[in-house]
């Protein structure tokens, strides 16, 4: 009611039209209102009630559910009210006003009201929900509008429209449902009436007058149509007059939505950067502003009084900002001669420019610069500087005496000057921002902040130390005591500031201290200094809380990090500084580079050295700057892993056989981690129950059947558990008064745990054998077996009636018996045995009841003392063996009489052997324990054995008379005998039933080996180990029971992706009568590629024990069909094929091997599976009927448990007439046929004359209905949303303004009614084991329990005190007697309660206490198995998503949010920003920015490893390098945004470290590690020209030293623990805590020979080149990398292009100068080179071996043809492009082709300093030439000018020759220059300059290198400079083109030799896959490439043959036959 009420009232959409409704009928569903009142039910009262476990009345906890939801809810718009200044309601408006004016106003009505108002406004508020202070100004407006909030709230209790009234009225049961039977049955009627009473459909907003009139007349239409139906006259009036409503969405969010997709999305396709345009988060954060707020309200008509606190409106706030946007004119009234002003219309325009003139600006700027990322790393960038600089000074400044003290002082100047460049970079980057205070008011106009401050400190500084130096204060040392105050200050402040965040002004402290002197002319004039650059206070953005961390993890991380500086600072002196000491003073001293003439001997006065001397030092200087990252994982990953060891008691099982061992104490672990306390004790009361025989009479299933139960039991919903049948059973046996005194198995304690264990872990094993991860035979090795009981059922001892697992016994016996010891796994298994063969003995009669007690009592001696004795058990075990393969035997139907009297022979004579086994055993025992007990209280331990054997020996005389005499033998198995039962004409019963599943059970025992009885598939033993490995992780805590569990709902989203693998994409586009159509894009299993391999036949390969596991499973229609298993192809599943039948499960199976959305439904779909199975376990049946029961556990599960697939082009692909969106749609409703909990949402569009109207749809199945029927989903709920009304094709994309993805998510999260979200993406995975902890991670959001203790708290005397600021005040006075009778209150009398008592709670989230916000798990990699590149690929997640995250945790604090599988809070995220940011183009990474925003606002992220979830990765290397680019071009976005300045800004500095290095810091470092390796190359180089490789040593200038001592320590090592290298250290340690050291060793190797190294080389070119492209340039985008199978060949063209300029071009570079260094004579070669060498090769490497058959020689020839026709711009089939339009894409970026630089001149000064080091080698090779006769420069100017002037002559003829079609004569003229230009060059180097004494090779070489360098030069400096110039831009396109000429010939040499030696060929592919895979490619390619298709295509044909065969011959059997007699009559 309250809902419909202020719905109506508002504008909300109450009803849209079903898209599918015929002419004939329109079907309406329901919209908002509908959706707002079932998600606020879901909260309210299927789990905030539910979770209450008071004892008050259900009325009464629905009261305290509102109190509770609504302060969780709005303790967000608190925040908000009180960061702008506002009050949270109009004074009037207040519930003390409202019940003071209007009477009995129930307040907790009133505050249902608020959140039924909010969540109408967060349901309909579209992309307005990525801005929730925005969302909260709107609410607000609504909440504090006078004539409307006061029309519909705060009614009195006994108002009609009451809620209160509806909670007590029958009438009102139905109404929800009753409305849509009114809308749809009266839709004609209701038409009708609208139209007569002039009523838009989609509503409008009319004042209070005409509402009523229209009421008025509806009614008594209406009344006519209904007569004497109050309710129903009600709800169709509402309908008539508010229509079906939407005038909230046209009016208010509709022009928002317009402003965002003009800024969002509109201005990104026009290529303007993110600086310059509008993002969500500027739209929030402008009503962030009080200055703002107060700016916007005044223009609705609201003036605020902040001294006084009041609220002065002219206007109603709601009505105004409705007018927003109308048109109209000022008329004259001729009555009263006065201007009146007449409204004509709406204009959404007028809207939108109000929105952006008054309300929105630009608050943050995003400008692409290193000054923005630096001023966010500030701290650690100027901490490293200090240290570097602090080394120089100890290197050569220390050594003299004098002035050492002042060249150490000169670090203060850097601190000062450091801190004064931050604020010259925030002026810079923030110039524009004229409105916002970012970082303190500005001094001068718009810029100088925080410039003044340290200019004046620096100023100061300065003239203190000149004054020192030129000792201007004689004998006063001023420095120093500047200096050292400047330095306490600082160190001061960041001891004392340092938790609470980083605070940068020196001045602010200053001021602090003088304050707390009192000193306060000091304290305002250090104030009004530095207030420019104080840490702000939080004005533009809502972060009022601090972001502390615990007094516990601030010190762990501190310590964490000081050991990383440690082994930093230590690595750093003596490895990289101390070592180039002397290397540095002999270059400075002693160099020689162009300072010397050599021929006149002077000096020439330019000397260079110093820059020989920087080149030196620079690979140092880098160095220091990235190597914490290395130091960081080193000591994280042994800090992880002792974490993991210690903490997790990770590595518990590493294998199956450990699980062996420890499984017997798995029930227990069940028991205390996965099993709540109340449903422990439910079990507990159950068995109490049955054992007083007190159930009410009958159990749910006393009255059934066997067969019936045994039907139940194996359904799949209504399943019943086998320890429900134990209690059932136990209950019908204490029912018969014979068996009272009976043994029962329930008299065993631990009975009731191991029975429910072995029902989830049998069901949880089902589950992986309907998956086919496991075969029959391993399934039976695997589960429980379980014995049905009755009234005949013997109970042993010891015995469970269930059996251990077969695998529990795997080899055990043998072991036992050779080895025994007291391993407790043996006990456990010999005891489960003598159980089992005594169970047999007794059930078979041979043994009676006297006689079971003396044989499970009886102690054998434990190990053998004689050999004899050891013979004679394994000959027991023997027999035992036989005698259970006897038994089965003798039962075995089909059994002749004689074979029958044999089996009972051998089974006598087996019984013989045991008895003299036992026999001999127990003579044993008395022979050593001679003594019999004294007594029954005999408490010896050799007497009771002694008196055990006794027993024993008795009970065997009686077996020896019975059945070892041949007589009585022959009366015992006769007719009559107790072993009749067994015969197979027997009527089958429980004994019967027990003693055949026993013996079969037994006889596995005894038989099964320890390797024989484990799965053979990896995933099965993965999943089994982790899962028994989680019970021992001691996180894992008890949970509460499934009503105290908070709900959650799993949302993916799903754009285009594969939802189901189809089996032959030509009988799709068959199957949609789309034929001829494209049918390239649907996935298929038999469509081959180039190689001719399918699909199919590479998951055959791959996963060859599954396929066998799925045709054992299909075994049955196999032999129906008369095939062989081993024949089975997918063609036999084909239409019309054998197994046509079972196609979808073939399909499955495909699928649930690939990333399909269909593995993903399917795996979280086992989160209701488990639900269901944890509700059934923990509320046992108390007695009502099975169909009761089972509605209330589904409706239990229903509550805690929802999913919704976010499938966005669902409602398109379901209409569109392309075969794979068609097929797309087909498979989401077989998942929803197929998963009837699952629901699905859409977005639909719907075309009009005016616009594109979308819709948000939710479906689900419609039961009953087929597939193929369109009518085949039923709508739940149908949002129209806001039209994107832009003039651009760009409108088409609706909503989805920003990126898809979180677009996506945004639009689907209305229907996510749980309290938390878990966050899935469409390629991950989950099985039943996992599911079953998922209760124990939602509870660590640590909700709150309500019981009668904490009620009583509550209501205590400190409640109020201790529930901090935000309490909850609940006002109760109903349930206050209550407690009082129940003595829960003793300090409250009853005479005390006469009003209402107020109990006070903490809210929930609450936000003073850093509540959890969001919740991270493990996942496992299910790819890795899909070849090398996916084992890489899941080797760096699984670091990162174990080691990493854990250190990142803790201490780090620095864990956030990384997309999948986490959970968040979301009543939380619901009210701060969602789950993901949305920016187009900028918020690339957008889970990772939610992390950033809650964290931000308060919330606390944990990360949990005792669960995990599948994920799948990319397998192929280009979708592998695309998602780095994409997470590199995101971080790039990331670093310039305001999330991480203000994250970078406010941790403090340890924390800040953690996020440096685990975030942001580690691309910024992957550039660096990238630039070192050039740094390193090019400073060797440059020495080696200079030829200053050897100098005197300063210390002795009579030796030399190299001025390369320690380089090869100092880089060499750097680089190869960096590049990729150190993410092995963690990998490493992870594989070893938890898999061990053998499997780490042996996957470490393998995974190095399939070239590792070279893939985590070339990805960290990838990290650095995109990283640094997208800082430069931005323009980083979502990258769709498709996560299919790589089994197909890239051409070189593909991948050329893909990689020239990004990586190979930087080898290039790097092989050039390698092989220039040996040509210099460069003596240490090898120790300073190899790791260049590895980088410049593996680069090299990388994408030709991981491109598969790129070694096979017919590939590399139609490669090389392709690549020629390329290179002569034909386009490329593949590419699609010619050369030429490639090579301008590429340089666009650099020329700025687009005009999307923000500063031009930026780009170009970059682009000529990166020129410089190659300027500066080009002048090292001219100095360089040696020996030679005339000047070098003359000699460089000769050859060169030659060379030029040839190629520039070729030019020009090929120019003239060509465009006259001279072609022969270009051909001769081209020869002959060339042939000349050799002559020349030859000549040049032999006899010029003087006859027998030329340049020389070496010189020449240089002189090549040279120009080389120098025409590279210059051809960065036209690209840079001169972009726009056509003769610029066309010599840099030649100059290109040469060089891809050039690269692309020196590939093809390499690729061509490798592929002649064809061995490469098959190394790679059975390296890169398998060797079965290989061998099925060598078939292919023996067979032709359309092998598989051709076979897909015979069998048809085949199978058409038959046909036409068996047609024919029946045929002609029917003309053979003789013809029929006629019939007599």
């Amino acid at each position: 009611m309250v809902v419909r009420r202020l719905g109506r009232h508002f504008g909300f959409q109450a009803f849209n039209l079903d898209s599918r409704s015929d002419r004939t009928k329109n079907v309406y569903t329901p919209a908002t209102i509908f959706l707002v009142t079932d998600h606020l039910h879901h909260l309210l009262v299927r789990n905030y009630m539910r979770r209450d476990k008071t004892s008050a009345a259900d009325e009464e906890k629905f009261v305290r559910a509102v109190y509770r939801l609504h302060a969780g809810i709005f303790q967000a718009y608190k925040d908000w009210c009180k960061h702008v200044g506002l009050m949270e309601r109009l004074q009037e408006l207040e519930y003390a006003s409202m019940l003071r004016e209007r009477g009995n106003v129930l307040e907790w009505e009133y505050l249902l009201e608020e959140l039924s108002l909010y969540f109408l406004v967060y349901t309909e508020a579209s992309n307005v929900r990525h801005c929730p202070e925005l969302l909260w100004f709107l609410f607000w407006v609504m909440r504090n509008s006078k004539n409307r909030a006061a029309a519909v709230m705060g009614l009195p209790c006994t108002h009609p429209n009451s809620a209160n009234q509806a909670i007590y009225s029958e009438e009102y049961r139905a109404v929800v449902r009753k409305q849509i039977h009114l809308r749809n049955k009266y839709d004609a009627e209701i038409t009708m009436m609208r139209r007569d009473l002039h009523v838009s459909p989609n509503g409008d907003y009319k004042d209070d007058r005409e509402l009523e009139s229209i009421k008025a007349e509806a009614v008594r239409s209406i009344r006519n149509l209904l007569p004497n139906m109050r309710l129903e006259t009600d709800l169709m009036v509402d309908m008539v007059a508010y229509g079906d409503s939407g005038s909230f969405l046209d009016r208010v969010i509709e022009p928002i939505f317009n402003y965002f997709a003009l800024e969002v999305l509109e201005k990104k396709m026009q290529g303007k950067d993110i600086q310059a345009r509008v993002a969500y988060d500027d739209c929030n954060e402008s009503l962030c502003s009080k200055e703002m707020v107060k700016r916007v309200l005044s223009d609705l008509g609201i003036k605020i009084n902040m001294r006084r606190k009041r609220i002065f409106m002219n206007n109603d706030p709601y009505d105004t900002l409705l007018s927003v946007g109308e048109e109209g004119q000022a008329l004259r009234s001729q009555a009263t001669n006065q201007e009146v002003y007449s409204r004509t219309g709406w204009n959404y325009k007028n809207a939108v420019a109000w929105w952006k003139k008054k309300v929105f600006g630009k608050t943050f700027v995003e400008r692409r610069s290193w000054l923005t990322m630096g001023r966010a790393f500030f701290r650690v960038w100027m901490f490293l500087i200090l240290e570097f600089q602090t080394m120089c000074l100890f290197l050569w400044a220390w050594d003299y005496e004098k002035y050492r003290w002042y060249w150490m002082s000169t670090l203060v100047g850097t601190h000062a000057f450091g801190n004064l460049c931050y604020e010259i970079a925030g002026a810079w980057t923030q110039r524009g921002t004229k409105d916002v205070r970012l970082h303190g008011s500005p001094f001068w106009k718009y810029h100088a902040r925080g410039v003044l401050e340290w200019l004046i400190i620096l100023a100061v500084l300065a003239l203190c130390f000149v004054s020192q130096w030129l000792n201007y204060f004689d004998g006063l040392y001023l420095w120093w005591y500047v200096a050292g105050a400047y330095t306490g200050i600082v160190v001061f402040q960041a001891i004392f500031s340092q938790r609470d965040g980083y605070c940068i002004s020196i001045t602010n402290s200053i001021a602090y201290l003088f304050r707390a002197c009192k000193l306060y002319p000091f304290a305002w004039l250090f104030d009004f200094i530095g207030r420019s650059s104080a840490r702000p206070p939080a004005e533009q953005y809502l972060a009022p809380y601090q972001l502390k961390v615990g007094w516990g993890t601030y010190l762990s991380n501190a310590v964490f990090w000081i050991l990383v500086l440690a082994a930093k600072i230590a690595f750093d002196w003596f490895a990289v500084m101390y070592t180039m000491k002397d290397a540095v003073i002999a270059l400075f001293n002693y160099g020689s580079w162009m300072g010397y003439n050599a021929e006149t001997g002077e000096d020439t006065g330019y000397d260079l050295d110093i820059i020989l001397c920087i080149g030196r030092v620079i690979p140092g200087f880098i160095v220091i700057m990235n190597d914490m990252q290395i130091f960081y994982y080193i000591v994280g990953a042994f800090v992880g892993g002792l974490k993991g060891l210690l903490q997790l008691n990770l590595g518990s099982i590493t294998s199956f056989q450990e699980l062996v061992l420890t499984f017997h104490k798995a029930p227990q672990y069940w028991g205390q981690r996965c099993l709540s306390r109340e449903g422990k004790m439910n079990i507990q009361d159950r068995v109490k129950k049955v054992m007083n025989n007190d159930v009410n009479g009958s159990s749910a299933h006393a009255f059934e059947t066997k067969t019936e139960a045994m039907r139940r039991r194996h359904s799949p919903n209504d399943a019943a558990l086998y320890s429900e049948h134990v209690f059932d059973a136990t209950a019908s046996i204490l029912s018969n008064p014979q068996r009272k005194n009976a043994r029962l198995h329930l008299q065993d304690n631990d009975l009731p745990l191991w029975l429910t264990f072995a029902d989830v872990w049998n069901t949880a094993v089902q589950e992986l054998r309907d998956l086919d991860l496991i075969s029959n035979k391993e399934q039976g090795c695997l589960k429980f077996v379980d014995l049905y009981l009755d009234d005949e059922t013997s109970v042993v001892p010891g015995m469970k009636p269930i059996m251990l697992p077969i695998f529990f016994y795997g080899g055990q016996v043998t072991r036992a018996i050779e080895s025994p010891g007291d391993d407790p796994t043996q006990g456990v298994v010999l005891s489960e045995i003598r159980s089992l063969l005594v169970y047999l003995l007794a059930q078979t009669g041979i043994i009676s009841e006297s006689q079971v007690k003396a044989f499970c009592e009886f102690e054998p001696e434990k190990k053998a003392g004689k050999l004899e004795q050891k013979l004679m058990r394994n000959k027991a075990i023997e027999s035992v063996s036989k005698l259970c393969k006897c038994i089965q035997g003798i039962m075995a139907p089909d059994q002749s009489t004689l074979t029958q009297n044999e089996k009972f022979k051998d089974l006598r004579n087996i019984l013989k052997n045991l008895y003299d086994t036992a026999s001999y055993e127990a003579q044993i025992v008395l022979s050593k324990h001679k003594s019999p007990p004294r007594g029954a209280s005999e408490s010896n331990p050799s007497r009771l054995k002694h008196g055990k054997a006794v027993a024993m020996m008795k009970a065997l005389e009686g077996i020896e008379a019975k059945c070892l005499d041949s007589m009585e033998w022959n009366k015992f198995w006769g007719e009559e005998g107790a072993l009749n039962f067994l015969f197979a004409e027997s009527e089958e019963t429980v004994a019967r039933t027990n003693v055949r599943k026993v013996a079969l059970h037994l006889h596995m025992m005894l038989n099964s080996s320890a390797k024989g009885s484990q799965p053979r598939g990896e995933e099965a033993v993965r999943i089994l180990s982790f899962f028994m490995g989680s019970m021992k992780n001691p996180t894992l805590q008890s949970p509460p029971s499934l009503d105290e569990m908070l709900s959650w709902t799993v949302l993916t989203p799903h754009y285009h992706e594969d939802v189901l693998y189809a089996l032959n994409r030509k009988e799709v586009a068959t199957y949609f009568g789309m034929q001829g159509s494209d049918v390239s894009k649907v996935s298929d299993l038999v469509n081959p590629n180039d190689d001719g391999v399918t699909v199919m036949a590479w998951l055959r390969s791959n996963y060859s024990h599954d396929w066998d596991n799925m045709l054992e499973r299909l075994k049955p229609a196999l032999t129906k069909a008369n095939i062989d298993a081993k024949s089975v192809r997918e063609a036999d599943f084909d239409e019309g094929a054998p197994l046509a039948a079972h196609r979808m499960e073939l399909l499955q199976w495909a699928s649930y091997r690939g990333q399909h959305l269909s593995r993903t439904v399917r795996g979280m779909m086992a989160y209701e599976k488990a639900l269901r199975l944890l509700a059934k376990i923990e509320n046992p049946n108390p007695g009502v009927s099975a169909l009761r029961y089972n509605s209330s556990i589904d409706d239990l599960v229903r509550s805690k448990f929802s999913y919704v697939v976010a499938s966005q082009n669902y409602g398109k692909a379901r209409k569109s007439g392309k075969p794979e969106q068609r097929w797309l749609a087909r498979g989401v409703e077989m998942l929803l046929h197929q998963h009837p909990g699952l629901r699905v949402a859409f977005l639909e569009d719907k075309k009009t004359a005016s616009a594109n109207i979308q819709y948000s749809v939710l479906i689900r199945a419609r039961h009953g209905t087929p597939i193929n029927d369109p009518q085949c989903t039923e709508e739940l709920y149908r949002i129209r949303l806001p039209v994107n009304r832009l003039q651009s094709s760009e409108s088409e994309r609706g909503i989805i303004l920003g990126e898809g993805k979180p677009e996506n998510q945004n639009a689907s999260i209305i229907y996510c009614f749980g309290e938390a979200i878990q966050a899935i993406d469409m390629n991950q995975d989950n099985y039943l084991f996992e599911a079953l902890k998922m209760r124990n991670l939602i509870h660590e959001f640590n909700p709150p329990r309500y019981t009668d203790d904490t009620w009583k708290t509550a209501i205590g005397p400190y409640a109020r005190r201790n529930c901090g600021p935000d309490k909850v005040a609940i006002k109760t006075k109903a349930e206050v007697t209550k407690l009082i009778e129940n003595g829960h209150a003793p300090s409250l009398q009853m005479e005390d309660v006469t009003t209402d008592i107020i109990a006070y709670e903490r809210p929930w989230p609450d936000m003073r206490s850093m509540p959890v916000t969001l919740i991270g798990f493990r996942e496992w990699i299910f790819s890795q198995d899909s070849g090398a590149l996916a084992s890489f690929a899941a080797a760096t997640e699984f670091t990162f998503g174990s080691m990493v995250q854990r250190i990142m945790t803790w201490p780090g604090g620095v864990r956030f949010h990384y997309g999948h599988p986490d959970l968040w809070n979301k009543l939380f995220v619901m009210t701060r920003g969602g789950v993901s940011k949305a920016t187009r183009g900028f918020h690339i990474s957008e889970d990772v920015f939610a992390g950033y925003n809650h964290v931000l606002r308060g919330g606390k992220v944990k990360f949990k490893e005792y669960i995990s979830c599948g994920k799948g990765r990319d397998m192929g290397f280009d979708s592998i390098n695309s998602f780095e680019s994409k997470v590199s071009g995101g971080n790039g976005e990331q670093v310039m945004s305001r999330d991480v300045y203000r994250l970078g800004t406010h941790f403090d500095f340890f924390r800040l470290l953690a996020f440096y290095h685990s975030g942001p810091g580690f691309f910024i470092n992957s550039y660096l590690v990238m630039l070192s390796v050039y740094a390193n190359i090019w400073m060797l180089t440059l020495l080696a020209l200079t030829n200053n490789q050897e100098l005197a040593d300063p210390n002795d200038p009579t030796q030399v030293i190299s001025t390369l001592t320690g380089q090869s320590t100092s880089v060499a090592v750097q680089q190869l623990v960096q590049i990729g290298m150190f993410s092995i250290v963690t990998y490493a340690i992870e594989l070893l805590l938890e898999y061990g050291l053998i499997h780490t060793l042996a996957t470490l190797i393998h995974q190095i020979i399939q070239g590792s190294i070279a893939f985590f080389v070339f990805r960290t070119r990838t990290t650095a080149k995109y990283f640094l492209k997208d800082v430069q340039y931005g323009g980083a985008q979502y990258v769709a990398t498709g996560r299919g199978y790589q089994l197909h060949h890239n051409s070189f063209v593909r991948v050329y292009s893909t990689y020239s300029r990004t990586h190979l071009y930087y080898a290039a570079e790097l092989l050039l100068l390698l092989i220039l260094l040996p040509l210099l004579g460069w003596n240490q070669y090898a120790a300073t080179t190899w790791s260049t060498w590895l980088v410049c090769v593996s680069l090299f490497w990388a994408p030709f071996w991981f491109n598969p058959s790129a070694f096979r020689l017919q590939n590399t020839s139609d490669d090389f043809e392709s690549w020629q026709l390329w290179m002569r711009d034909v386009v490329d089939t593949d590419i699609k492009k010619t050369w030429s339009a490639w090579n301008k894409e590429e340089l666009a970026k650099h020329r700025n082709d687009r005009q999307e630089q923000s500063n031009p001149l930026a780009t170009s000064i970059r682009g000529i300093l990166g020129a410089l080091p190659t300027a500066v080698l080009t002048l090292g090779s001219i100095t360089g030439l040696e020996n030679t006769t005339w000047n070098k420069w003359a000699i460089f100017g000769v050859i060169t000018g030659v060379f030029w002037f040839v190629v520039l002559g070729l030019g020009l003829t090929h120019r003239i020759l060509i465009t006259r079609t001279h072609y022969r004569i270009w051909r001769l003229f081209r020869t002959l220059a060339v042939i000349c230009l050799l002559a020349f060059f030859i000549c040049a180097i032999i006899f010029v300059p003087s006859v027998g004494g030329g340049v020389g090779l070496k010189n020449f070489v240089l002189i090549v290198f040279a120009n080389f360098s120098a025409a590279a030069v210059v051809t960065q400096f036209l690209m840079y400079v001169f972009p726009r110039h056509l003769l610029s831009r066309d010599l840099v396109e030649k100059s290109f083109r040469v060089l891809d000429y050039i690269l692309g010939f020196f590939l093809f040499f390499w690729i061509f030799l490798f592929s002649f030696l064809k061995v490469f060929d098959w190394v790679q592919t059975t390296l890169l896959y398998n060797i079965k895979f290989q061998e099925k490619l060598d078939q292919a390619r023996m067979l032709g490439s359309n092998n598989y298709m051709s076979l897909y295509i015979d069998r048809s044909l085949e199978r058409n043959n038959n046909n036409i065969r068996k047609e024919f011959q029946e045929k002609y059997a029917r003309m053979q036959a003789p013809p029929s007699q006629p019939t007599l009559v």
